[in-house]
């Protein structure tokens, strides 16, 4: 990291990836909200650390995913023999989660390296 203060950065960064926002981060790691959008917008590394976390928190847990995958589809095929309408509830809500993984692996992949969230006007 650029920044001489590493450890703040590395505080911020461990919110971000796991879905703290601005605020979050920046209370967590005692800066203020404009060194977060500051550190985003100047130092590539940080931006690009936080990139590469992301990428491998999703990746971890789409392969987690893929990996119960299988005794998720015996659960809908019985709630589907059974009419179980509470297993159906749950199936949406986890097609809605792996959409969102897979909306939020596209953003990634797509952010140009300068990418920082919007800052404060």
């Amino acid at each position: 990291m650029i920044s001489n203060q590493p450890d703040k950065q590395e505080l911020a960064l461990t919110q971000l990836v796991f879905g703290g926002g601005i605020a979050q981060a920046a209370r967590v790691a005692g800066v203020d909200r404009a060194t977060i959008y500051r550190w985003l917008r100047e130092d590539p590394a940080f931006a690009r650390q936080i990139r590469a976390a992301r990428h491998d928190a999703h990746e971890a847990a789409w392969l987690e995913l893929i990996g119960v995958a299988p005794a998720a589809l015996q659960v809908v095929k019985y709630a589907i023999d059974d009419e179980d309408v509470g297993a159906a509830l749950k199936v949406a809500q986890a097609m809605r989660l792996l959409h969102r993984l897979e909306t939020a692996e596209a953003e990634l992949m797509n952010a140009p390296a300068n990418d920082s969230d919007a800052p404060p006007t």
